[in-house]
């Protein structure tokens, strides 16, 4: 699913226990909705702690030169790109719509070619993109929210009757 760039820098996340989540075009494709795209849109919790894993995960990803603190990665609405496209990642601290602590509760882990990855659920990615609302982006909603009631509808009705007395 990624190249290696991706996915080096998605197992330093994880050995520095990063709270992150995918989101955006890969995240989109997670969800059943394949769009192309030049980078890889990392999602970061805006903590102290959190942007201390940062700097050492940018730092052994071979961007120390760049001299990013913990101050940039608490920098409200900051944005750090690495490389380019198509291998470029974005490195995000917030996005529209979406509270971090919420959807990182609800968010998707799964192991993909021996990988974790952790991505942005499916209503939350919904909700961010309503939030931002360009011509994509609903386009991008009304296909998401076609695959979720395909999905709802193949799943066998599991509810639980009563007991009567």
């Amino acid at each position: 699913m990624f190249e290696q760039d991706f996915t080096d820098f998605v197992q330093l996340l994880n050995d520095h226990q990063v709270k992150y989540m995918v989101v955006g075009a890969y995240a989109l494709s997670f969800h059943g909705r394949p769009r192309h795209t030049g980078d890889l849109d990392i999602w970061i919790k805006p903590d102290a702690e959190n942007a201390g894993k940062m700097v050492k995960v940018i730092a052994e990803f071979g961007f120390g030169q760049l001299g990013l603190t913990e101050e940039d990665f608490l920098r409200e609405n900051y944005v750090t790109q690495l490389g380019y496209p198509p291998l470029r990642i974005d490195i995000l601290n917030a996005i529209s719509g979406v509270d971090f602590d919420e959807a990182y509760h609800t968010r998707l882990q799964t192991e993909i070619d021996g990988l974790e990855i952790s991505f942005i659920s499916a209503n939350d990615l919904i909700r961010n993109k309503r939030n931002v609302g360009r011509p994509k982006d609903l386009g991008d909603i009304e296909a998401l929210e076609k695959l979720k009631k395909q999905q709802a509808d193949k799943e066998p009705n599991q509810r639980k009757r009563g007991l009567r007395r």
